[in-house]
Order: C-alpha cells, then structure tokens, then sequence
C-alpha cells in the first residue's frame, strides 16, 4: 500500500491532474474521509488541490477571501508543524464551532483536521490537511503515525513539483534567449525565478527590487507593470506597456499556463525596443 502511494506521488509532481487521486489513496490509508493540499506564498494567490468529493469546496475556498481568513488556516499558517498534528489542540471550542471553512467541512460529515507544513526552497508553504468523519473524534497516535510515515515523500514530492516548475522556467528563458529575446519568470509573488543573460543585461529598463523582484525602470510604466503582475486570481490578461526612452521600448506580461503544474502560477514579462532588431523581452512572475 505505502509504496503504491509513494508511486503516486512522485506521478503527481509531474502531473498535476494526478494529485486528487493521490491525496484519495493517503485519505484511506489514513482512516480520513477527506484531504487536501494546499500551496502559500506572501502576496500570491493560494493554490491547492484536494479529493474529487471536496475539489468544489477548494475552488470556493481559493476565490472566496472570507474562507481564507479561516482560524485554522491561519493558526497553522503561524504554527508550521513539521509532522502532523491534530489541529484542534491548537484552537479553542468556540473557534472550531465558528471556523468557516470548519462549518462548510462538517456540512460534509467531516470533522477534526491533521495539518502538516512543508517549506518549499522557493519560499512558498506547502500544507497537507485530512479530515476525520464528524463523530469519529480526533486522530489517534497510530493515524499520525501513518500519515508521518508518508510526510517526507510528500514533502519530496512537492519540492519535485516546485523544481520541475522552476526548470520549466529556466528552459523557457533560455529558449527565447537562443531567438534574441530578454526573458525572466516571476512567480506569482513578484519573485524573479529564472532569467536569461540577455534580459540581465537590460539595466537600464529593470530595475531589482526588494524581496527578489524586479521594475521598470520608468515610473509610469512600472505603476502598469506592477498592476498587471498584481491581478487577482483568474484576472490576469496579456498586456504591452510602453515605455519611453531612447530607444523606446513595450514590455510584454503574459501568463505562463501550465497543464501539469498547475499548483504554482508564473508570469512572463517580455520587452521589445522600438527603433532596434532586438525583438521583446520576456519576463516571468513569481508564484
């Protein structure tokens, strides 16, 4: 059984649409009746995947802000355990009755919660959350104990994931570099992820800023820069910004679409000079 279920996992690193059948098998093993994966990171949309019978509930929980100022979200957001912890001991009765997110998961004869939290090297927070069925009281030493045992190929799995999707960004830059175009890729936070050297050479049109982001260099054009990284989840569209200057140049944002990674959401920014052969520059935004 475990190792059908590491199987798996290392499948869903590279196929994303692999990951609700994945987190199914760990649920059973772990006598839940729920589970869940979710991705964090400062200033980007949260990402997640779950089991198929609660996909609906997590796509209500990724648009809905309400929902994500749920106590228990927050509360292991602040606790980050490393193994997987029975959540309840760290809310009070009164905050588990009125947990929002809690409310809807009991609506589905769910209950108690275990929580793991695992770091991920590109500075986002990976979450795996399963759910007891309502009545069936909290996980026992011997359930945590199963779900610690499969902790660390979760974990791998996931930083597979994250480094596939930072590979994807790397090929991706240095493919548009072999055609002359400046490119990076930001992760959905404003966090430069890859860059090609001739985007590295453009100093006087990006500017790095605090926190491993990037700017035009051109005030008015990064206030159009930076509002179009910062669109909301599902908002965000193609755009050309021009900026002024001799030469003059556009700076291209698109969205980096992925099939299979979809737990992490890029950007590219691409910029061309007017008046040159140097076609435009691409540029990726942090997940």
């Amino acid at each position: 059984m475990f190792t059908e279920i590491v199987d798996a996992l290392y499948e869903a690193a590279f196929v994303a649409e692999k990951w609700p059948a994945v987190l199914g098998q760990i649920t059973n093993a772990s006598a839940s009746k729920g589970g869940a994966l979710f991705v964090f990171a400062d200033g980007a949309p949260v990402r997640g995947k779950a089991v198929a019978g609660l996909q609906d509930l997590m796509d209500e929980f990724l648009e809905d802000e309400s929902l994500r100022l749920s106590t228990a979200a927050a509360r292991m957001g602040t606790v980050r355990p490393s193994s997987f912890v029975d959540v309840d001991r760290f809310m009070t009765a009164d905050e588990v009755r009125d947990d929002p997110i809690r409310v809807r998961l009991r609506a589905r004869g769910l209950g108690v919660n275990a929580c793991a939290a695992i770091p991920m090297p590109t500075g986002e927070m990976a979450m795996f959350v399963f759910q007891r069925g309502l009545g069936e009281g909290g996980y026992d030493e011997r359930q945590l104990e199963v779900l610690d045992r499969m902790r660390p190929d979760m974990a791998r799995a996931t930083l597979a994931a994250a480094r596939l999707g930072l590979a994807q960004a790397r090929g991706a830059v240095d493919a548009l570099a072999n055609i002359g175009l400046p490119a990076a890729v930001l992760a959905a936070n404003g966090r430069v992820r890859a860059t090609n050297s001739l985007f590295d050479r453009e100093k006087s049109l990006f500017l790095p800023t605090a926190f491993g982001g990037v700017a035009v260099a051109n005030s008015e054009s990064n206030r159009l820069f930076q509002s179009a990284l910062q669109a909301k989840r599902g908002e965000l569209l193609p755009r050309s910004i021009p900026v002024p200057g001799t030469p003059s140049a556009v700076v291209h944002v698109l969205p980096l679409k992925r099939t299979a990674h979809e737990l992490s959401t890029e950007v590219i920014c691409s910029s061309s000079r007017r008046g040159s052969r140097q076609a435009p520059s691409s540029r990726p935004r942090p997940s």
